[in-house]
């Protein structure tokens, strides 16, 4: 078996690749601007990830889903069964790299009439 897929990892080797070849003296806008750019990246990512996860498993039998999704795409299947999950779920990238594919896996327990109030909504976390 291979490595898994870490997300956090992808994220700081991409953002170090930036930083490595950006200039020393950055503006707070441009890094506010930059950091908004790969949430929202992430955010589509994560669903795009999910719909072709759906589409191969659909080309593929059930032995050979396990094998391929362990050996050629490094995933769990659980993480894939998440990823799909979001993917036929959820539609919102934004809400989903706000909160992150964790929330937003919880909140899927809601109807979704329900999941839209909830993130329009201002919530405020104490502790």
């Amino acid at each position: 078996m291979g490595k898994r897929f870490d997300l956090g990892s992808m994220i700081e080797t991409v953002s170090g690749l930036q930083e490595e070849a950006a200039p020393q003296v950055r503006d707070i806008n441009v890094i506010t601007e930059e950091i908004l750019s790969l949430k929202q990246t992430a955010g589509d990512a994560i669903l795009s990830i999910g719909d072709r996860l759906i589409e191969a498993k659909g080309m593929l039998t059930h032995g050979e889903w396990l094998s391929w999704l362990e050996d050629r795409v490094e995933f769990t299947e659980r993480t894939a069964q998440r990823f799909m999950r979001l993917a036929r779920e959820w539609r919102n990238p934004t809400a989903l790299s706000d909160l992150g594919a964790t929330k937003a896996l919880t909140l899927l327990a809601l109807p979704p009439e329900e999941r839209e109030k909830f993130i329009e909504e201002v919530h405020v976390v104490n502790g």
